[in-house]
């Protein structure tokens, strides 16, 4: 999955509405393309806790749609990603 807004420049924190279930992926791979390039992958287990937002950290954005966040597969085989939203909240 891949979110891409329009924001005006500025820094946000980065949120993903992580979906919790006991079949999904236990070790997803969130990254964050943001002013300063390509996040390392922020690893995120979708199979404990409970669903809601999961915050990924503060990122500087550029003005328009360059910047983005991903969500992937592990490599896990049979796993589900259950993300819903991301959120862009400006600092």
């Amino acid at each position: 999955m891949k979110w891409t807004p329009t924001l005006a420049a500025g820094t946000y924190k980065v949120s993903i509405y992580r979906i919790v279930y006991s079949t999904s992926d236990n070790n997803a791979q969130i990254r964050v393309n943001s002013a300063a390039g390509l996040s390392s992958p922020i690893s995120v287990d979708y199979t404990t806790g409970t669903s809601g937002w999961y915050t990924l950290g503060n990122f500087t954005f550029t003005a328009g749609t360059s910047g983005y966040v991903t969500n992937s597969f592990s490599g896990n085989t049979g796993k589900n990603l259950r993300a819903d939203a991301v959120m862009f909240e400006l600092q």
